[in-house]
């Protein structure tokens, strides 16, 4: 056998080895989630169901509450147009103190009494009655519905007594009541009667009662609209653990339920009326519906696993395919053999990606490489073109002979001499050296001597404020001579024979500002906004009157990032400013 024939028969128990094994993974893989996913329910469903349960029953007992609070907080509307309107309450008591007879006006004030009372018990069903009472007529109160009652010929008094008796401290409060259309009828209606007291303004003493009564039977059919079971029972009690409503159902075996029994019990409380809403469900209940989602999902489970093998075996031979074509591209392209081409509508997409990517993954690495070099070589390139523009090597050498050609000359120090000697520091500093950045120390004491020279030859007056515990900050070499040239040649040469310049340096968190300002010329809006489009926009330097300026702002974005860079402010004939960004470095952190 030859040595490709016998590699090709090992090449093919490997990948039979592979397809079984790929299969029990994929297998492994769709079975595990599908078993998990089936504890899990089983667990939620033996342990969380309550708490669902619980949940659902609280939001149903809440939006009950929210709604009996709407039907008895009509009361209040009723009892808020009374407080708020002194003539009614005065009408009302004035027609029922009188004995006899009433007048006209009396008689159309008492329609109107008698509208507005009808008015809401006539719209709402639930309503039964409503009746107001004053103190000064003990024999009459109105009726909604009737007008003026008079108490000796009236079935429902028993609630006045209620009132009497009532502590004068509590403004409101509920009874459980019946009452009979007349003395020797049977059939009664159950009433929940709500009573607020009347209070007259200016006065602290109520004067009477206002009386809502509710159909009871009105408020249970209610409830059983927030019921969120069939065996589920709402029951409200009030202040004095009186059953005031209940649904229907076994509700009335369920009022001595408890609650360490065989009953889930919610409560809430009514601020409002000092009432307790209860929510009761038989536990029992809850298990029955805990086992029929157990028995549901072992069901689904032993579908789900069934279809999860199918597929890991359709998909495994899928891949397998995928795979072992996949192999052959690269063992190609490994060996220097063509590339077998696979088409996109004959194929899966892994193929396709796989030959492209085969195709063209050495050029792309290489490029990028190239790339990143390239960007690399082309910034380190900048910033050097960058600092020749300011210092060329040569003029040292010169300048050395200069200042002892001049001392011998003169046989003592001169101007020229001290020109010479400033200016070969600030050479010195420019050439020496091989870091771009220096301290701040530094960089003030080389601009010291670049301002001595510019001194002797220009009226120059400068003026430093900053602060020595920021001298071991870390700034671009020469980032101050270009902006303070720039301030003397444009200040100076174009306006007048002196100038002041003022230097601000301050720290600010991770950052450091430089302000720069003088009294010169100033620059006119044209070419202050060229200026301004020119450090926003430029990559490459463009030939300027401003070169320093773009050349330090360049600088720094480079060196600092987008967040840093030149600021400008100016007003022709008044100055300028220049504000200059730059991250806070120390000494330790210079890279």
């Amino acid at each position: 056998m030859s040595p490709r024939g016998e590699t090709k028969g090992k090449g093919q128990i490997v990948h039979k080895r592979f397809f079984w094994k790929n299969l029990v993974s994929l297998m492994a893989i769709s079975l595990i989630p599908v078993i998990l996913l089936g504890a899990f329910a089983i667990i939620i469903a033996n342990t969380y169901v309550r708490r669902d349960v619980r949940a659902v029953n609280e939001v149903m007992l809440g939006q009950a509450r929210e709604m009996v609070e709407y039907v008895f907080g009509e009361l209040d509307s009723i009892n808020i147009v009374f407080t708020a309107s002194p003539s009614i309450m005065d009408n009302a008591r004035s027609i029922l103190g009188h004995e006899g007879g009433i007048s006209f006006e009396e008689v159309q004030m008492l329609r109107i009494l008698q509208n507005f009372l009808d008015g809401p018990v006539n719209s709402r069903a639930y309503f039964h009655s409503i009746y107001i009472y004053f103190d000064d007529s003990p024999n009459r109160f109105l009726s909604s519905g009737i007008g003026i009652v008079d108490t000796e010929t009236f079935t429902d008094i028993h609630w006045i007594d209620s009132y009497l008796n009532k502590p004068a401290g509590i403004e409101g409060w509920t009874q459980i009541r019946s009452i009979h259309n007349n003395v020797t009828d049977t059939v009664h209606d159950n009433i929940i009667s709500i009573y607020r007291r009347i209070h007259f303004p200016g006065r602290r003493t109520p004067e009477g009662v206002i009386v809502l009564n509710i159909r009871a039977d009105y408020i249970n059919n209610l409830l059983d609209n927030f019921r969120s079971r069939p065996d589920n029972i709402l029951l409200v009690y009030d202040e004095d653990g009186n059953v005031l409503f209940y649904s229907s159902g076994d509700a009335q075996s369920m009022v001595s339920y408890s609650e360490s029994g065989p009953y889930e019990v919610i409560r809430l409380f009514s601020q409002r009326y000092s009432w307790e809403f209860v929510s009761v469900t038989p536990t029992a209940s809850l298990y029955v519906m805990a086992f029929g989602i157990t028995t549901a999902t072992v069901a689904i489970l032993a579908v789900l696993s069934i279809l999860a093998i199918i597929i890991a075996f359709r998909m495994n031979r899928h891949i397998y395919s995928g795979l072992y074509r996949l192999m052959e591209i690269f063992d190609a392209a490994q060996n220097q053999r063509p590339i077998p081409f696979v088409s996109a509508a004959k194929s899966n997409e892994y193929l396709y990606i796989a030959q492209n990517i085969v195709k063209t993954f050495v050029e792309h690495d290489y490029l990028k490489m190239q790339l990143s070099e390239r960007k690399y070589r082309l910034q380190a390139m900048e910033l050097n073109a960058l600092r020749a523009q300011i210092h060329p090597h040569f003029l040292f050498n010169v300048l050395e002979t200069l200042y002892w050609k001049v001392f011998s000359l003169t046989k003592d120090k001169n101007d020229a001499n001290v020109i010479i000697e400033h200016l070969s520091d600030v050479l010195k500093y420019s050439l020496y050296g091989k870091s771009d950045t220096v301290s701040l120390k530094d960089e003030i004491k080389y601009t010291e001597s670049y301002l001595a020279i510019q001194r002797l030859r220009f009226k120059l007056a400068v003026e430093w404020e900053y602060d020595e515990k920021d001298w071991e900050i870390i700034v671009p070499k020469l980032i101050l001579q270009p902006i303070i040239e720039n301030s003397i040649h444009h200040g100076i040469c174009e306006a007048k024979n002196k100038i002041c310049i003022k230097i601000c340096i301050y720290a600010e968190g991770d950052k450091m500002s430089i302000l720069i300002t003088d009294d010169g010329a100033g620059i006119s809006p044209q070419n202050l906004t060229q200026l301004r489009n020119r450090l926003e926009q430029s990559d490459d330097i463009v030939p300027s009157d401003h070169i320093g300026l773009l050349n330090t702002h360049k600088r720094l974005v480079l060196m600092h990032g987008d967040g840093c860079g030149i600021k400008i402010n100016s007003e022709e004939g008044k100055g300028a400013s220049v504000h200059l960004t730059l991250l806070r470095k120390l000494q330790e952190q210079r890279s």
